[in-house]
C-alpha cells in the first residue's frame, strides 16, 4: 500500500509505503502533496515510488541490506479511489511496465495496519528527535524547517537521504550533482559566497 501522508512537525509531507504481509514500511520524500491538484499530485507520488524502488530502499535495516537488491512490487494500493486512477494514469504516461499501472483501492484491512505501521514510524521519529534539545521546542515542534527540496528541479529524493548542500553558501540544496550543475550560473547571483568573491578589497 503507499498513500501521501503528513507529518506536522517536519511541515512536509511523504509518501508512505507499507507492504502489509510483513508489515514492512518506507517513507520516501519531503515535500507538499495534499494542497496540489489531484493531478500534480501523481506528478509527485510517482517519482517517489520509482524512486523507492530503484534506489533500493535506502536507510534499509543492516540484516535486509546486506543481500539487497533493486525490485519491484507486485501491485500496490491506496486508500483514495480517486487518487488510485490519477496515479495509474501517470504511470501509463512514462513507461512503467503495464502489469503495475493499475492501482487498487486498499481495503480496510491493509488501511488498518498501514495507520499502525505509520503510527510507529511516526512516535519513532518524534522520541529520536526529543533525544536533541536542537530538534523540538517544548511543544513538540520543529525548530528549524527542513528544506523543500532541490533548488533546481524542486524533487525530493529521500526522506531518510540529505539534499546536497552548496559548499559556498549552505543556503541552496539538490538532489544531485548534475541539478548542482545546471543551477550554478543563476545561483551565483544570490550564493552569498559568490557574492563575497565578487566584492573588491
Amino acid at each position: 500500500m503507499t498513500t501521501a501522508m503528513q507529518l506536522r512537525h517536519f511541515n512536509r509531507e511523504l509518501v508512505f509505503i507499507v507492504n502489509p504481509h510483513g508489515r514492512y514500511f518506507h517513507g520516501e520524500g519531503r515535500t507538499q502533496i495534499s494542497n496540489l491538484s489531484i493531478k500534480d499530485q501523481a506528478k509527485v507520488i510517482v517519482p517517489l515510488l520509482l524512486e523507492a524502488f530503484v534506489t533500493e530502499f535506502d536507510g534499509m535495516p543492516a540484516p535486509l541490506a546486506e543481500n539487497k537488491s533493486a525490485f519491484a512490487p507486485y501491485s500496490w494500493s491506496t486508500k483514495d479511489p480517486l487518487l488510485a486512477r490519477v496515479v495509474s494514469a501517470r504511470c501509463r504516461t512514462v513507461g512503467i511496465r503495464s502489469e503495475l499501472c493499475t492501482v487498487q483501492v486498499s481495503d480496510a484491512q491493509t488501511v488498518q495496519i498501514a495507520g499502525e505501521c505509520w503510527k510507529k514510524w511516526k512516535n519513532d521519529i518524534l522520541h529520536a528527535m526529543s533525544m536533541y534539545d536542537c530538534c523540538l521546542t517544548d511543544d513538540g515542534e520543529e525548530k528549524v524547517e527542513m528544506g523543500g527540496g532541490c533548488e533546481y528541479c524542486h524533487f525530493t529524493p529521500s526522506f531518510d537521504r540529505p539534499l546536497f548542500p552548496c559548499t559556498e553558501c549552505d543556503a541552496a540544496y539538490y538532489c544531485s550533482k548534475e541539478c548542482k550543475s545546471l543551477r550554478q550560473i543563476d545561483h551565483n547571483v544570490t550564493c552569498v559566497g559568490g557574492l563575497d568573491q565578487s566584492v573588491s578589497p
